[in-house]
């Protein structure tokens, strides 16, 4: 015969509704289930921050010697551009092994000096522990892991009519560079109009129609 829902079966031993002790043993195991979902989430939840926090931060594509042809080939582009021997600021950071590799790339190809229009450009390799002597140049090229010091460098060529260029864009979106340029994967030229006025530097009219302004 099956008893009445209504029914409370008492346990034979403790003398006590069975139903009763089943609760709590429910209530029981729920919490310590919930107990053990935390602390699984926190555990992941600190797994997930040591693993991004070891992924290390992307730095730049490397310079490559089509980047740095077409950057010296907008130097006769600039309003009253230079004639004969021009140096070229080559700012990087002798501790960070991709700057040390593109500076190499670009004495290589500058070796000599590259012959543009009126110009002889010659590069002038400056650390990044040296800005002060960023003076009487007309162009300056920022290459490698050198984001650190892009303000730093920004402050330094304002007005005095210094072109500051980059392969990594960026420099040039967020305002610290002049110009930015790269040749693949395919040739870009942009030029920050803000930046190119802090810096004095004014660009002819026909180039400004060729390239991007921001």
């Amino acid at each position: 015969m099956t008893a009445p829902s209504s029914w409370v079966i008492a346990d034979p031993v403790a003398g006590r509704p069975l139903g009763s002790g089943v609760a709590r043993m429910t209530l029981e195991n729920r919490n310590k289930a919930g107990r053990r979902r935390r602390l699984f989430q926190r555990v992941a939840l600190a797994w997930s921050v040591a693993l991004l926090s070891a992924i290390p931060t992307p730095s730049p594509a490397e310079t490559t010697a089509k980047d740095i042809m077409v950057a010296v080939r907008t130097f006769g582009f600039v309003v009253h551009p230079p004639t004969g021997e021009v140096p070229l600021a080559v700012v990087f950071d002798p501790t960070r092994p991709q700057s040390a590799s593109d500076l190499q790339t670009v004495i290589s190809v500058l070796d000599g000096g590259a012959h543009v229009g009126g110009m002889t450009v010659q590069p002038v390799p400056i650390p990044v522990t040296e800005l002060n002597r960023l003076v009487g140049f007309r162009f300056v090229l920022l290459i490698g892991d050198v984001q650190n010091y892009r303000q730093a460098i920004f402050e330094r060529t304002r007005g005095q009519g210094i072109v500051t260029i980059s392969t990594d864009l960026d420099c040039v979106r967020a305002g610290l560079c002049v110009m930015g340029v790269a040749a693949e994967p395919r040739v870009q030229v942009l030029v920050n109009r803000a930046a190119s006025d802090a810096a004095a530097v004014e660009f002819m009219l026909a180039f400004r129609m060729m390239i991007t302004e921001l």
